[in-house]
């Protein structure tokens, strides 16, 4: 299972989530559509800090 994402005529995109990992795909998306950059970095034991990047026009 997972994502199952579905184009329409008009070109716009719809997403069916079937699983929890379908809203990192849904950001990255959003967020490359927006020119932008998103990673993680991440240490044992610490915890995950998600990182997104807009450029400035």
């Amino acid at each position: 299972m997972g994502w199952k994402p579905t184009r329409f005529a008009d070109n716009s995109l719809f997403v069916t989530n079937t699983s929890q990992h379908s809203d990192g795909f849904i950001v990255k998306k959003l967020v490359e559509a927006m020119k932008g950059r998103l990673w993680c970095e991440s240490a044992l034991g610490k915890g995950a800090t998600f990182v997104v990047e807009f450029p400035i026009t």
